[in-house]
């Protein structure tokens, strides 16, 4: 069987329409390609985010741990290093280890009121801690308010309830 001429003709794709479709893949590439450090950026400081929480939640979990009579002498304006995966920081600068995050801790001493309710710092306290993004425990300036976070939380003496 033969087959027309006309058919034979239209079997593959010209080199006008090879070019067009070219075009239209590398414009949706190059905006894709464009998106990606946005994107490893946004990942990078969720990551930081949770981190940091992570770190907030270890310390005030020390302090309700610790004896209420100690925690202004064991944590107030204490300063605690931690590695990049949010550990406590056990390596020394001298062989090459630097702490990723620091953790300041600040112990208010005032009165807390919740609604009609005030409790004084015998039975309530207030923690302020503030984590700080350093990265190779270097502190970055131009940054500082992107790079720290303050939590503000309360703890309550367990021994007085």
């Amino acid at each position: 069987m033969k087959i027309p001429a006309d058919i034979r003709r239209r079997r593959g794709f010209t080199l006008a329409e090879v070019m067009v479709a070219l075009a239209i893949v590398s414009t949706v590439m190059i905006g894709l390609l464009g998106m990606i450090p946005m994107a490893v950026r946004s990942i990078r400081e969720s990551a930081n985010l949770a981190i940091q929480g992570r770190i907030a939640q270890e310390l005030l979990s020390n302090i309700q741990m610790a004896d209420w009579a100690d925690i202004d002498n064991n944590f107030r304006g204490q300063v605690f290093k931690f590695d990049q995966d949010g550990l406590p920081f056990m390596g020394r600068p001298e062989q090459g280890g630097q702490p990723t995050y620091e953790a300041r801790i600040v112990l208010p001493q005032e009165q807390i009121k919740i609604g009609a309710l005030t409790f004084n710092t015998a039975n309530l306290r207030r923690v302020l801690i503030d984590v700080e993004f350093t990265p190779g425990g270097v502190k970055v300036q131009r940054n500082a308010d992107r790079n720290t976070r303050r939590f503000n939380m309360y703890v309550a003496n367990q021994s007085k309830l």
